[in-house]
């Protein structure tokens, strides 16, 4: 292994998202410069991290229905919000579009968002959203994984989400309530309360707005569920291509003592609470 490989290995993938964000930053606004202009998306796919959305995007992105040019995580609604909706259009701008297109935004910290909600409503009303909801439990182990693999968690499991179950049971908030997009150092449980995100964007749009995919079902059966959303925003007839798995995945080994019954506890009520709000079977419920 070279010195700038070991390099590149131990850097903090924030920091390479800061390179990525600063090259986007600097396409969009020479875009506005250009009059480079997209219309605003017609759907919003909000989460949630670790839940399939990669793949759900990148599959989403073959049918020749779908626009494929925005990046999956704008964050115009978190934490560029002070920039101007030209600059949000611009992510949208294609030279010549097909009749028909579908253009979305992927970006996954609008669902914990405290403040997105409001924003999205005010610009985009009719907008339909789409959120992928998987085991809390799951989700939050591959959530650690995935940041212990970009260096950016040090601590064991169950030291992890201990620290932030302790947080939560003391006040912490779980929606991200910064106007100005900054989060707080640890979600991997956080993210995991379905019900409390889907009230906060329940409050301003209504119930029909809103697509659930559950992402057990979509690994199962992937084409069904993108025909189901394919339909759910008006374009049943698209065609769309075998599915593939994008994004990270991983086996891993058995979990840490006591982490299991830790997630199971933290979980039960805001499961429970979900149930309630979808009124339909939820997989990991045990009534699927």
């Amino acid at each position: 292994m070279t010195l700038r490989s070991e390099i590149a290995r131990r850097t903090p993938d924030r920091w390479k998202r800061l390179v990525i964000r600063a090259e986007l930053d600097f396409l969009a606004r020479r875009r506005v410069r250009r009059g480079q202009l997209g219309p605003l998306p017609d759907f919003l796919m909000l989460g949630v991290m670790k839940g399939g959305t990669s793949s759900f995007w990148e599959h989403l992105k073959s049918s020749p229905v779908m626009n494929p040019g925005p990046p999956k995580e704008i964050l115009y609604f978190d934490q560029y919000s002070n920039r101007s909706v030209d600059w949000y259009r611009s992510f949208f701008y294609e030279a010549d579009p097909p009749p028909g297109r579908l253009h979305g935004d992927g970006t996954l910290t609008n669902f914990p968002s405290l403040h997105a909600p409001a924003r999205a409503k005010a610009l985009v009303p009719d907008a339909r959203l789409l959120v992928l909801l998987r085991n809390p439990v799951a989700r939050a182990v591959s959530h650690y994984h995935h940041n212990k693999r970009r260096n950016e968690e040090s601590r064991g499991m169950l030291d992890a989400f201990e620290h932030e179950a302790a947080l939560l049971r003391n006040g912490a908030a779980v929606l991200f309530e910064d106007p100005t997009g900054a989060r707080p150092d640890s979600s991997y449980l956080r993210r995991g309360h379905y019900a409390t995100q889907l009230e906060n964007w329940l409050r301003h749009y209504p119930r029909e707005q809103l697509c659930i995919i559950f992402s057990e079902a979509y690994f199962a059966d992937p084409l069904g569920e993108m025909r189901r959303f394919l339909d759910f925003v008006g374009r049943p007839e698209v065609s769309v291509p075998p599915a593939k798995r994008f994004g990270e995945s991983g086996a891993y080994q058995g979990l840490p003592e006591g982490v299991q019954e830790l997630l199971d506890d933290h979980f039960r009520d805001e499961n429970a609470r979900l149930g309630e709000l979808l009124e339909q079977p939820v997989p990991w419920l045990g009534n699927p």
